[in-house]
């Protein structure tokens, strides 16, 4: 399920990231993820759901012109009795209602503009992309290299947004540390500020995952989408029918869990094991499976630091023992390191 987010504690914890968010227009996008989720609507809606492209209308037409050639040749779709098709459409139903899902609809629900960039990579075509360079630039610790596919490999602010993007935009099983080339261009356009079209990204990993399901081999396929769907759900009056009918049990809520300071959103490969234990402990109540390489490698930036404080350390030890001889009952000397 989609997370929402605490920006205000992650600004505590030392992430002030919410204007990458506002400069894109999506703060309301983050006030509709603090909302229920109808449990079991959803889990009605979801099996239901079908992936209706331009060839599947195409087709939908001519069989239906195909039930009476003689009379039906030549009619418009709305003469047929089918609703006109103007764009990919995802069809379903929820205790009876049709429940008909478009971009151009879920751009409305979340009241943001149906415009704005829209990439989808193969990861051949990837690599080939313009904004290959850039990307390592800006997002990547090692900003000469290609972009790898670790979230550990990035820059810390970029590492966080890797993190609200899996968790936010883009929830999914296993770890969060495997990038895509989708991925790595979503992290770029939020850096920099290029605006994105939100509900393109969204209708299209909807569309993915509703196939996915439909794969036999799934068992247990991954609902996408639930805070919005039910969203969805009570601005189409859908909830306030079953509320009027009195089927309270229908309308059974469960809330997600929040992004903020008490759930790291990166994990450091220098941390105490018991911080390695606690971080991977909370995530997997998230329903997140963590793996080693989802611990972020520490930064040269970070590895140098440390290795100033132990040289320091050992500076001042073989200065006490040059001035003040000091040792311990052993015979060994005493260490005394002091605040940087």
């Amino acid at each position: 399920m989609e997370q929402p987010v605490d920006f205000e504690a992650l600004k505590a914890y030392g992430f002030d990231v919410q204007e990458y968010f506002k400069n894109q227009g999506w703060l309301k996008y983050f006030e509709m993820l603090n909302g229920p989720i109808y449990t079991i609507l959803v889990k009605d809606f979801w099996p239901r759901c079908d992936v209706i492209e331009q060839a599947d209308a195409d087709r939908e037409y001519k069989n239906k012109v195909a039930e009476d050639p003689k009379n039906n040749k030549g009619k418009s779709r709305k003469d047929l009795g089918l609703r006109d098709f103007t764009e990919t459409e995802i069809r379903s139903g929820v205790t009876g209602f049709e429940v008909i899902l478009t971009q151009n609809n879920i751009a409305q629900v979340l009241k943001i503009p149906n415009q704005g960039l829209f990439k989808t990579f193969t990861p051949s075509s990837g690599k080939k992309s313009p904004y290959v360079s850039r990307i390592a630039k800006h997002c990547y610790i090692d900003e000469d290299s290609e972009p790898s596919n670790k979230v550990r490999e990035m820059k810390e602010t970029q590492r966080l947004l890797s993190r609200i993007m899996f968790g936010s935009f883009f929830p999914r099983e296993g770890g969060t540390d495997q990038l895509s080339w989708d991925h790595k261009h979503f992290i770029y356009f939020l850096t920099a500020g290029k605006k994105m079209n939100l509900a393109a990204y969204i209708f299209n990993h909807l569309c993915k995952s509703i196939r996915s399901a439909q794969n036999p081999a799934k068992l247990t396929p991954q609902i996408a989408y639930p805070i919005l769907l039910s969203e969805i759900f009570y601005q189409c009056a859908v909830t306030d029918k079953i509320e009027r009918s009195q089927s309270w049990d229908l309308l059974e809520e469960q809330r997600a869990s929040f992004i903020n300071g008490k759930n790291p959103p990166t994990l450091f490969s220098n941390e105490p094991p018991e911080v390695i234990l606690e971080y991977i402990r909370l995530m997997k109540a998230e329903g997140i499976k963590i793996t080693r390489a989802d611990i972020a490698n520490v930064s040269p930036e970070d590895k140098q630091k440390k290795r100033k404080r132990i040289i320091k350390i050992k500076q001042e030890k073989v200065t006490e023992a040059k001035t003040s001889g000091n040792t311990s009952a052993s015979g060994a000397e005493v260490l005394k390191p002091s605040l940087l």
